[in-house]
């Protein structure tokens, strides 16, 4: 399993207010990836690649920070360039700052988390 996720950056809720602080919580996510592994010889390990092609998340905001922690419920976060399924989000695979990631060393869950925040982010600046 994996922790749950929370990042705090700028979001609008439905009505286009903004909310400069906002606590973020990636509710769900599902992503289309691509591993592939390829040995010198029978002693050798594999050298292996994980190619994220696309990832698909949705999610919900508190206005800050204390009001999750008081309790308060969260709102879901709303896509509104999306009017068939606006509380869907699709990460911009071809972004310069989605490229920059997934070229990255990093670990793949920090990959996939870093992209969502990223989209999120750019969504609602």
């Amino acid at each position: 399993m994996t922790a749950s996720r929370t990042f705090v950056t700028k979001v609008r809720c439905e009505k286009r207010w903004p909310h400069e602080s906002a606590l973020v919580y990636i509710r769900d996510w599902s992503m289309l990836s691509q591993d592939t592994g390829s040995s010198k010889g029978v002693d050798e390990d594999y050298e292996e690649d994980h190619d994220i092609e696309g990832i698909s998340f949705t999610g919900s905001f508190w206005h800050d920070t204390e009001g999750q922690a008081e309790g308060l419920s969260s709102r879901p976060l709303i896509n509104l360039d999306n009017a068939k399924e606006p509380q869907l989000f699709t990460v911009d695979m071809t972004h310069s700052r989605s490229i920059e990631i997934k070229e990255s060393y990093l670990p793949l869950e920090e990959k996939k988390f870093l992209l969502i925040e990223a989209e999120v982010t750019r969504t609602f600046k």
